[in-house]
């Protein structure tokens, strides 16, 4: 597995800031260190940066909007799709649970007197089917892999990977069967995890980073291999 990119740990909260660091410069842009002057005096970006929030309420009616709260716990954070497609295209991603991520957001004030994010460009907003916690612990796994056995009180060594992932390492066979049941949503998320870590971060070159191509008509970090896990059977463990 090739290095992950600069700045693409979830526990980096400069690359995934929470509600309140991105409040302020929501109003004020040149304000924020995510942004410097461009050539022609317009605010252009620094690095590149992706808010989550946890799904608490779908409130999507003609556009996908939701409420979310953030890793620090601030609910009430309201986002929605004012994008040309609405956002239709993740509407049944839009659960109490999931989480949504959204690129280079700006705070907003919207009309009702709710604060949160209106995205204006569809292929900068995605639903992950995982909670908060889950993408946490699958960024733990993928950025911090152990080489002990994963299931729980057992500290011998890991000669065996789980063929999800490859990052799960188990003593014997019957020790990832008996695991699998608690690694099983975590072998999902590090396949949204893996969209992140292949990307630097920490450098903007001008070309922002997007989770579709409208072409595509599909979202590549929530469709196909994160979700479809019909070829992984409980018990699979490959020697290293």
């Amino acid at each position: 597995m090739s290095q992950p990119g600069r700045g693409s740990d979830l526990s980096d909260r400069r690359t995934f800031p929470t509600f309140d660091a991105l409040a302020d410069y929501g109003m004020f842009p040149s304000a924020s260190d995510y942004w410097k002057t461009g050539p022609y005096g317009n605010p252009v970006p620094n690095q590149h940066w992706c808010f989550l929030g946890e799904i608490e309420e779908n409130a999507t009616f003609i556009r996908l909007a939701v409420t979310v709260r953030d890793r620090n716990g601030r609910g009430k954070i309201f986002v929605a799709c004012h994008d040309d497609d609405r956002g239709m295209h993740l509407e049944k991603l839009a659960k109490k649970g999931n989480t949504v991520a959204v690129l280079y957001p700006k705070a907003h004030c919207f009309a009702d007197g709710q604060v949160g994010f209106r995205v204006e460009d569809s292929s900068q907003l995605t639903i992950l089917p995982f909670s908060l916690k889950e993408l946490e612990d699958a960024s733990n796994l993928f950025h911090h892999p152990t080489t002990n056995c994963s299931a729980q009180g057992c500290e011998k060594a890991g000669d065996l990977r789980c063929t999800g992932c490859r990052l799960a390492r188990y003593c014997s066979a019957e020790h990832q069967k008996m695991h699998w049941g608690q690694h099983k949503s975590l072998c999902k998320a590090t396949k949204a995890i893996e969209w992140f870590a292949r990307k630097d971060w920490t450098k903007w070159d001008g070309k922002p980073f997007v989770f579709y191509s409208p072409s595509k008509k599909h979202d590549p970090v929530s469709f196909g291999d994160v979700l479809d896990m019909k070829g992984i059977p409980y018990g699979a463990a490959r020697s290293i």
